[in-house]
């Protein structure tokens, strides 16, 4: 090979790491490219695993055997080798492999003279941020967290957001385990700063990082306070498992702090190893499986013998009504040869119209007739991929397995929705266009009567914008853009710049949906020929559905026709309510408006007239209670906040003292500047109920009699009954 015998060094056998599998062992003849870190040998002892200047970059793995005995001795000789083979310890593989392993960066920090990769420029400028915004870093702290806001800002930028499933959970367990490590080192940068670091890293090479940059750094803050509140709640939750008086901190508090409030067990470890108490690890991993095996039990295996089911050949994309064969039926989960009238099955066909759902599009609707009953297809699903299961009831006669059968799908249901599935492509491509790059599909929900489009954005859409778009949708349909589609390898529908969702799975061949050459997408559903069959096109409403996701609500068809017939009805009814035409009606509200603020106005001035009236005019205003003025007073107020206003009035009388006023089920307690440290108002509350505030200030719910605490809290202030 060319490398001399003072660069090779035997690995043992335990260096190749490669444990039992199954009760074997499999063992490899391993051959790794290390560097000397230190450029020295001074340790004939010293090799990989077992010497720390050594450092692998680079694996060549030969697996030859399957070890079933004991060696020996180590299999490094062609002696040791033929003995394990002779005694049965080493059988040959009948198929030998060949794997490497090999990283670019591993690759960086050797030529660059570094001895990790957090000293190559890939990583130290972050190494180097965190550092400088610590006031008690660790090297270990500054790793992390240099490691995760890199990884968590090409996340973002590859649409991913913090969720609580699959990438969208990965992701926030890397934020949430860096901005933890930022709170053990007392990190004062939010890690945003630390992302924008990065953009600024790599954006030469990754331009898009720049395009999403400020979209990146909105998330990641958005998601580090989420995370600040659970720590405040989770602290408030442990203090009490803490307070408990127990030795250990245990296994079913440590889960329910991890599951209810989201809380880490390395904080709860960490807390807990503070108070000098231990936590039951054994014991929240037994917690842990046993909710994961509830889950399992929750999920009903209703697909379990579709793999026994041949497959079906789907007809949809080309006729609403095919001529099959039943190749299959279940009926409560059983395989069965026929099905009679009343009963709810599952029937698979050779060749199927229906479309099962799949890609956010619903599973089509319709009836399968065959020479001896008819089925009502309530639903189709796709258990396996190229298994399709239509869900109904037989609602005549008979049916049986290998009859033929004649399918037709509900053509006025499926035109519906290929209008909404066309429509959310469109959508799609507005969105990107309005809101920018960055915006990816998350998720939808394509019916009959309308469609739902999911998007990460850590804002909500404005009116403006969601005008902008629906215009741009309408500008699209009204353009009568062709439909094609294309069937082409993934990587290159990809590279051609077809969008596609980040977290589905695509096998090598792809199905690519455009119109015209404003968008093409892969997508697997049914759509419209042209789409100025969608016809109209409505945006119903937009709202938050999680942490960074916005969904867009929308109809299409018919379905929109209907909504602007109701809308105009509406319209004008509302105006002949007000006398107006309903052009008028802007002008109309906006004066009424006018006139409703002009009366909470002069009812508030009338209301401030009955307080000071009040006030001034309470005969024996406050009693001495040692040394305090004390005023108890049961007034009509309808709110807390008026309620207040009435104890300003007192106090400013009074200048020095309590005040505690009551209204139905609610109080007030305000005491003045001068007495707050002898009388904290958030301690007097205890005498009249439930409640919070400040100091001076608190306010709350009764719950005893007015009375009673009244009388309580004067004995408190040093005296008899007010």
């Amino acid at each position: 090979m060319g490398v001399g015998d003072q660069r090779l060094r035997h690995a043992t056998r335990s260096s190749t790491r490669d444990g039992p599998s199954f009760g074997r062992r499999c063992l490899r003849d391993l051959d790794d490219q290390n560097g000397d870190s230190r450029g020295t040998r001074d340790a004939p002892d010293c090799y990989p695993d077992h010497c720390a200047r050594f450092t692998e970059f680079w694996n060549l793995v030969l697996p030859q055997y399957d070890q079933r005995g004991d060696l020996s001795g180590p299999p490094t000789t062609a002696e040791s080798i033929n003995r394990g083979i002779a005694d049965g310890a080493l059988v040959p593989l009948a198929k030998p492999a060949i794997d490497t392993g090999m990283g670019l960066e591993r690759i960086s920090f050797i030529l660059q003279g570094k001895s990790n990769v957090f000293e190559s420029d890939v990583l130290a400028p972050l190494v180097e941020f965190v550092r400088e915004h610590s006031k008690k870093p660790t090297t270990l702290s500054e790793r992390i967290i240099a490691d995760h806001v890199r990884a968590i800002t090409f996340c973002i930028a590859d649409g991913v957001v913090p969720t609580n499933e699959g990438r969208g959970y990965v992701l926030r367990r890397l934020i949430r385990r860096a901005a933890l490590h930022g709170r053990n080192i007392a990190l004062s940068a939010r890690l945003s700063a630390g992302a924008q670091r990065t953009v600024a890293m790599f954006r030469e090479h990754y331009p898009e990082l720049k395009d999403r940059e400020r979209f990146i750094t909105q998330t990641i803050d958005t998601e580090t306070e989420r995370f600040a509140r659970t720590l405040e709640q989770g602290m408030e939750q442990f203090e009490k498992v803490a307070s408990r008086g127990a030795s250990a901190v245990s296994g079913a508090d440590a889960f329910r702090l991890h599951d209810t409030f989201g809380f880490p067990l390395e904080l709860t470890r960490e807390l807990a190893a503070a108070r000098g108490l231990e936590v039951d690890e054994d014991g929240f991993r037994a917690e842990m499986a046993a909710q994961r095996d509830r889950s399992r039990r929750a999920t009903p295996h209703r697909w379990a013998l579709t793999k026994d089911i041949p497959r079906s050949e789907f007809t949809g994309y080309t006729e609403l009504t095919t001529a099959t064969k039943v190749l299959a039926i279940r009926k409560a989960g059983d395989l069965a040869q026929a099905a009679a009238e009343g009963d709810e099955i599952e029937i698979f066909l050779e060749r199927t119209p229906f479309y099962a759902e799949s890609g956010g599009q619903i599973g089509d609707t319709g009836t399968i007739d065959t020479p001896s009953g008819r089925v009502r297809v309530e639903d189709t699903q796709k258990p396996l991929e190229g298994t399709i299961a239509h869900l109904g009831t037989v609602v005549t006669g008979e049916v049986r397995v290998g009859e033929k059968a004649d399918a037709a799908v509900d053509m006025k249901r499926r035109r519906q929705i290929m209008r909404h599935h066309s429509a959310t492509h469109l959508l799609h491509k507005a969105l990107r266009e309005t809101l920018g790059e960055q915006v990816v599909q998350k998720g939808s929900w394509v019916g009959p009567d309308h469609t739902t489009f999911d998007i990460p954005l850590n804002r909500a859409i404005s009116n403006d914008e969601l005008d902008r778009i629906n215009r741009r949708v309408m500008e699209k349909v009204r353009e009568a853009l062709p439909f094609h589609e294309s069937i082409k390898p993934y990587k290159e529908a990809v590279a051609q710049g077809a969008m596609h969702l980040f977290e589905e799975k695509y096998g090598d061949v792809v199905r690519v949906v455009c119109f015209g050459d404003w968008t093409c997408e892969l997508c697997g559903g049914t759509h419209v020929k042209n789409t100025a069959d969608i016809g109209t096109a409505v945006i119903v409403s937009e709202s938050s559905v999680g942490s960074g996701l916005r969904r867009i609500d929308m109809v299409v068809g018919e379905a929109a026709d209907e909504l602007v017939r109701r809308e105009r009805d509406l319209l004008t009814e509302l105006a002949q309510s007000f006398n107006v035409s309903p052009e008028q009606l802007p002008q109309r509200i906006e004066a009424l408006r006018g006139q409703l603020k002009e009366a909470e106005r002069d009812r508030a001035k009338l209301r401030d007239q009955l307080r000071s009236a009040r006030v001034g005019g309470a005969d024996g205003l406050a009693v001495k209670h040692g040394r305090v003025d004390y005023v108890a007073e049961t007034v009509d107020a309808a709110s807390v906040e008026e309620l207040r206003a009435y104890a300003d009035r007192y106090l400013e009388r009074v200048r020095s003292g309590v005040v505690t006023l009551v209204a139905g089920d609610k109080f007030v307690i305000k005491v003045s500047n001068d007495l707050v440290p002898q009388f904290d108002a958030t301690r007097l509350k205890d005498f009249f109920g439930t409640g919070g505030g400040r100091p001076h200030l608190v306010s709350g719910k009764l719950t005893v009699p007015a009375d009673e605490a009244f009388k309580r809290l004067a004995e408190e202030l040093g005296g008899g009954p007010p």
